[in-house]
């Protein structure tokens, strides 16, 4: 069994831990469309198969251990890498990849971005 998390459901490529933001499991399992107690469970399946405790649980809630947060921070890094390799495979197959982040003006973004994006969007690939 392996004992990185998986990637959401939803299809989230990198994990977004509520976890390591110290949010409670329920709130985990409804981003996840799952059971507070199915995320529990994973969980506990996890530290059995590490071997280590990632959370301190209590009456007050959950909080990560520092294994919990250096294996939460491992595990965006690896997914982060695989993110990078798939952007670079593709980039080497001449498709463009990755995210674009344009800072513009509420007024130019509804009467000029969003139209040229819809011509870029229906233009042929």
């Amino acid at each position: 069994m392996g004992v990185a998390w998986s990637i959401s459901r939803s299809g989230r490529s990198v994990p977004s831990s509520p976890y390591a933001r110290r949010a409670p499991f329920t709130r985990a399992a409804e981003r996840e469309h799952a059971t507070q107690s199915g995320i529990s469970q994973h969980v506990a399946t996890v530290e059995r198969a590490l071997g280590v405790k990632l959370f301190e649980r209590s009456a007050r809630g959950i909080v990560p251990t520092p294994a919990g947060l250096r294996y939460y921070k491992s595990c965006v890094d690896a997914v982060g890498r695989l993110e990078h390799a798939n952007e670079d495979a593709r980039g080497r197959a001449g498709l463009v990849t990755g995210d674009l982040r344009i800072g513009l003006m509420p007024t130019f973004t509804r009467a000029v971005l969003a139209p040229t994006l819809e011509d870029f969007r229906a233009a042929p690939s």
